[in-house]
C-alpha cells in the first residue's frame, strides 16, 4: 500500500479567516501526514492549478483544498479518506441568502443520508486523489461562462465537468457541512 501524504492546498488572495486557521490546526490533530501548500494571487483558478503542481512536486498522494474562508467540521479529512474515492467533498453553501448549496447531485430525486454521486461540488473543502491528474489534460481549472455566455461558471464547476468527461466520479458526504464565512457563516 502506498504511503499517504495529503497536501492541504490553500488558494488565497492574501488573508485567512480565524475560523479557517482553527480548522487547519484541527486537520493536524487528526494525526495524518500533511503538508500545507499556500498559493497567493487574486486568480483562484490559477491558484488551484499551482496547488496541484506543488502537491505533485512534493509527491503527495492527495490534495485537500481548504479555501481561506471556510470553517470545517472536526475529523473531516479522516472521514473523506475512508470513502476511498477519487473526488469527494462535503456540503457547503454559497455566500448569500437564501442558502444555496454548492453541491449539485447527479440525481435530484432522492433523500441523501449517505455518500452520493454528484454532477459537481464546490472545491472549497474537497479531497482529490492526485492520480486523476494523469488522465485529465490541462487546463484543470478555468473560470468563465457557461454555454449561454451570460451565466458565470466557476473553476470548480469547470473542473467537475472535465473530470466527468474523463469518466471520473464525484462524491459528497452529506453527514458533514462546512461553514462559508462572510458577514455571516453560510
Amino acid at each position: 500500500m502506498e504511503k499517504q501524504m495529503i497536501g492541504i492546498g490553500i488558494p488565497t488572495a492574501g488573508s485567512m479567516k480565524v475560523e479557517t486557521v482553527i480548522s487547519l490546526i484541527n486537520l493536524f490533530k487528526e494525526g495524518l501526514p500533511l503538508q500545507v501548500l499556500f498559493v497567493k494571487s487574486s486568480m483562484i483558478h490559477a491558484n488551484r492549478s499551482s496547488v496541484i503542481m506543488k502537491a505533485l512536486k512534493a509527491q503527495c498522494t492527495h490534495v485537500f483544498f481548504l479555501d481561506s474562508d471556510m470553517e470545517l467540521p472536526y475529523g473531516i479529512l479522516s472521514k473523506l479518506l475512508e470513502h476511498n474515492k477519487e473526488i469527494v467533498s462535503i456540503n457547503a453553501n454559497k455566500k448569500g441568502l437564501p442558502l444555496v448549496s454548492v453541491v449539485k447531485p447527479l440525481k435530484d430525486d432522492e433523500e441523501r443520508k449517505e455518500l452520493f454521486e454528484c454532477e459537481s461540488v464546490g472545491l472549497a473543502c474537497t479531497l482529490i486523489d492526485l492520480k486523476i491528474f494523469e488522465s485529465i489534460p490541462m487546463p484543470w481549472f478555468v473560470s468563465g461562462y457557461k454555454e449561454d455566455n451570460i451565466t458565470p461558471e466557476g473553476e470548480d464547476e469547470y473542473f467537475c465537468k472535465k473530470a466527468r468527461e474523463n469518466r471520473l466520479t464525484i462524491w459528497c458526504d452529506p453527514s458533514m457541512t462546512a461553514g462559508h464565512i462572510g458577514d455571516y457563516i453560510y
